[in-house]
């Protein structure tokens, strides 16, 4: 769900909010393709590459690793852990979770019995329809919902560690998220009234807008369009915490404020959870000692300013992810267009190479073709003539005062008709500007494989 969503689906959440204290996030950014590396990056600290180097590739499963709850727990909090999916769940989709049950409470091992002996599978009417899972009367969101109002008691009687995720329905659909605005204030409203929010600081949050069809009440596919594509790297991120905590901490309090128009990432929001486990951190002189000697430019606790020069190289947000650059639309018959297009396809199908039972992609068409460059500099032009008339390119300026083109290509390619975007740094030398997305379903098609690195770009044979 991307932020600019949250505020067309769920009013009664946004007027609830208003009354409390809170920041809303307007530069948080998707910093991976999908919820696994945007959340391992706020549950470990660490991107997914780290990741396998320090613990996963070697056990292949997730216990040997060290997550955010791990500190907690050791710091006396009870934890928790919840999804309303076991298919598709963070830590097990084309991946092997855990072993071990990671959590005090964790919601997992009940989903997984309700898929194997109670689910079936129910549409609704309309256009167009939506599928959904169930169990019993009860959709497999109310599933994760009583597991948060269950475990409420202990919320009230000591420190808790929780991360409830939802996927059902809000993932696939566009007007899905309407009909949760209802579930969710009644939860909010339930921790307030328990008191639970006077001692605890509440993310609400997502890891990416609508990536693939999202397909609204008309039948069209959100994300084929440009505001779609927009909101794609614009999630929702909105803080909540007790009104004592700007009385006690005023300096880091008034930092978390300032940092809502800031570039932030889920690394950011590690050291921010990391903060929660020690109070004294946030006196206002050690934030002040903090401020002058940050150690880590990618990760910065949002009770500390966030540098009003970060940018997304200094945040490691991949160029194509990144919400801080302008986009102008340019006609996708360019030759350059062109080039940038084949060079994506012939990037996918490099990819899929070793895989035989995939097969190469070609290029059917461009959707869509926009020239990029920073919100804060200025657009360059440059005329070329050739033999149809005037041909236009925008390019911005790097440090050193050199060119620098950069391109955001959507195609079609075939067999699939899949479509995907890309960004491509055109010169000197042609490059992906972070991983290439795709845009619409495709897990039947890619039945053959289970490796998450290439199933949406594997046609099976």
């Amino acid at each position: 769900m991307s932020h600019m969503h949250y505020l067309r689906s769920f009013p009664q959440v946004a007027e609830f909010i208003k009354e409390l204290p809170h920041t809303e996030f307007w530069g948080y950014n998707r910093i991976g393709r999908n919820t696994y590396p945007n959340l391992l990056r706020l549950l470990s600290g660490l991107s997914p590459k780290e990741l396998n180097s320090t613990c996963y590739a070697s056990n292949k499963t997730f216990d040997g690793c060290h997550l955010l709850w791990d500190d907690f727990k050791a710091a006396g909090y009870t934890t928790s852990y919840g999804e309303d999916s076991d298919l598709y769940d963070i830590f097990t989709y084309n991946r092997r979770g855990f072993k071990r049950q990671p959590t005090d409470y964790y919601l997992r091992p009940v989903m997984e019995n309700i898929r194997r002996h109670t689910n079936y599978e129910t549409s609704t009417l309309g256009k167009p329809s939506i599928t959904m899972s169930c169990t019993a009367g009860r959709l497999y969101q109310d599933v994760l919902h009583e597991f948060i109002y269950k475990l409420m008691p202990h919320m009230r009687q000591k420190p808790t560690f929780n991360l409830f995720w939802q996927t059902s329905g809000v993932h696939d659909y566009f007007n899905y998220a309407k009909t949760l605005d209802g579930h969710y204030v009644r939860i909010l409203r339930e921790l307030q009234e328990q008191g639970i929010m006077n001692h605890t600081l509440i993310l609400l949050m997502s890891d990416h807008g609508l990536r693939f069809q999202g397909t609204d009440c008309e039948g069209h596919g959100f994300t084929q369009t440009f505001q779609g594509m927009e909101e794609m790297s614009q999630p929702l991120l909105i803080a909540l915490y007790p009104a004592w905590m700007s009385q006690r901490f005023p300096l880091a309090m008034g930092n978390l404020q300032r940092n809502a128009h800031s570039l932030v990432t889920t690394f950011d929001l590690h050291e921010t959870l990391k903060d929660v486990l020690h109070l004294d951190q946030l006196s206002d002189d050690q934030v002040d000692n903090r401020t002058l000697n940050l150690a880590n430019e990618r990760g910065i606790s949002l009770f500390l300013p966030i540098p009003e020069e970060r940018s997304c190289t200094t945040a490691q947000i991949p160029g194509h992810f990144c919400l801080c650059v302008k986009l102008r639309k340019i006609s996708r018959k360019h030759s350059s267009v062109q080039k940038a297009a084949q060079f994506v396809v012939d990037s996918i199908n490099k990819l899929i190479k070793p895989y035989p039972q995939c097969q190469a992609l070609g290029l059917v068409k461009v959707l869509a073709a926009y020239n990029l460059c920073g919100r804060k500099q200025k657009a360059e032009k440059a005329t070329r003539t050739t033999k149809k008339g005037p041909v236009e390119k925008y390019y911005s300026k790097d440090s050193e005062g050199r060119a620098v083109y950069q391109m955001r290509v959507r195609l079609k390619a075939r067999p699939g008709e899949g479509r995907f975007d890309a960004s491509v740094l055109l010169k000197p030398r042609m490059k992906l500007l972070g991983p290439v997305t795709r845009t619409d379903q495709y897990e039947s098609k890619s039945h053959c494989i289970d490796d998450y690195r290439i199933d949406m770009f594997c046609n099976c044979l």
